[in-house]
């Protein structure tokens, strides 16, 4: 059974993203 690999690497980049802009929005609102 192959695993979706190629899916899994397109979708990493978009999650980290996802994460780094909540973190901005998080810092921002605090300062």
């Amino acid at each position: 059974m192959k695993r979706p690999l190629k899916f899994l690497l397109a979708l990493l980049p978009f999650l980290l993203a996802s994460s780094a802009a909540k973190r901005r929005k998080d810092a921002e609102r605090e300062r």
